[in-house]
């Protein structure tokens, strides 16, 4: 009998230490998957269009390891080996889109409707004429270019020179639409394109008379990482070009871009780019390298087409950037423009056309290494560019 309750004990014992056991493992898988969880998001920020000023989102958006700001930033891998900046990042929305931008993308999408049943064909001719400048110094010998001899315009050149030496790599382009002055620093260091390419992409394949209307099914090998809300949808998802063209501007999408670029190819850009007296190289993958002063003949080209329908959706398009906390932030007037990051500071831009009483084009490329939140350096600069151009509109 001792034998048999010894035995009923021992049986006993090792049940408990069984479901203790199992109990631990439960919840040490539970706890270890929470960890992976938390460490592979990282809370952010995001800053619609029309925000004054950075606002938590009302979803959570984050920033994923591979890749532009989003709820998740993507990694585009660049054909250009000739610097070190292989990935390309944008700016996304969370998964959830507001009502509020929901409304708005119904009513563009009513719009463009109407816009597609009357194709434009417009081939409205663009083009960059940068007068012929001179070297000049900023007081902390920065050296920049101009073709404006005016002491007090020199000045404030002098400053936005000195202010973007204090940063890595920053240039920084001016014009005024009419091309009578301008002011450039850095304007011929090469930098990875990063977003900013799917602006002039997208006016190539407006005023080449695509069919707008023309619908194109989301495939799964379409579906590209980090930047962007339509990936989210299920595969089969029908778009036409008119809708791919606003969500790769307006949300920097990356599989709109993908779809885009396999429809209408890399050839007639190249076309395009060399009407413009631009050699310019876009490979398969869509991102590249540039100067500041290519992209400014880009920007400029958009601006001078703003006058046709078409024109007008990309104007409207552009200012309407899901991103908006750099020269936007920085100017007193609405900016149509597209930014780009990569994060390690192999790129972080921003280009625009600023809608002052006298509109100007301004384009700062950086490799600042930091977040989407690090735009010091474009509000500095963007106020002191602003300055300038009033001061130059002010005199002349």
């Amino acid at each position: 009998m001792k034998l048999k309750n010894y035995v009923l004990k021992l049986l006993l014992l090792s049940l408990i230490l069984t479901l203790s056991s199992c109990n631990s493992t439960t919840s040490l898988s539970n706890s270890t998957s929470s960890i992976a969880a938390e460490s592979s998001q990282t809370e952010i920020f995001i800053s619609t269009a029309d925000s004054s000023e950075t606002s938590q989102s009302s979803s959570q958006d984050y920033i994923s390891t591979d890749g532009e700001v989003s709820d998740t930033f993507s990694e585009v891998p660049s054909e250009e080996p000739s610097i070190d900046v292989s990935i390309d990042t944008s700016i996304e929305e969370s998964k959830d889109i507001s009502s509020e931008s929901s409304e708005e993308m119904s009513e563009e999408s009513s719009e463009e409707t109407s816009e597609e049943s009357s194709e434009d064909t417009s081939t409205v001719q663009g083009g960059f004429s940068e007068p012929e400048g001179s070297t000049h110094k900023s007081e902390n010998n920065a050296s920049f270019e101009t073709n404006c001899q005016d002491e007090g315009a020199l000045k404030i050149m002098g400053e936005i020179a000195d202010i973007a030496s204090k940063y890595n790599k920053v240039t920084v382009y001016y014009t005024d639409v009419s091309q009578k002055y301008y002011f450039a620093f850095g304007a011929d260091l090469i930098h990875n394109t990063a977003s900013t390419i799917k602006a002039p992409y997208a006016a190539y394949i407006l005023k080449s008379g695509a069919d707008l209307s023309e619908v194109l099914t989301m495939e799964k090998r379409h579906v590209q990482g980090g930047s962007g809300v339509i990936k989210n949808k299920e595969v089969g998802t029908e778009f036409t070009v008119s809708e791919l063209i606003r969500y790769m501007i307006t949300r920097s999408d990356n599989t709109a871009y993908e779809m885009l670029l396999e429809r209408y190819g890399t050839k007639g850009f190249k076309e395009y780019s060399s009407d413009l007296g631009i050699d310019f190289k876009l490979p398969s993958g869509g991102y590249t390298t540039c100067t500041i002063r290519e992209m400014a003949t880009y920007l400029l080209d958009i601006y001078q087409y703003r006058d046709t329908e078409r024109g007008k959706t990309l104007i409207k398009h552009m200012k309407n950037c899901s991103y908006s906390l750099q020269i936007p932030k920085a100017v007193s007037h609405s900016v149509a423009h597209k930014f780009g990051f990569i994060y390690e500071g192999k790129a972080f831009h921003d280009m625009g056309i600023v809608y002052a009483p006298s509109p100007y084009i301004e384009l700062i490329f950086t490799r600042i290494d930091g977040t989407v939140y690090d735009t010091k350096a474009f509000l500095e600069i963007g106020k002191k560019v602003e300055e300038l151009n009033q001061y130059l509109s002010e005199e002349y």
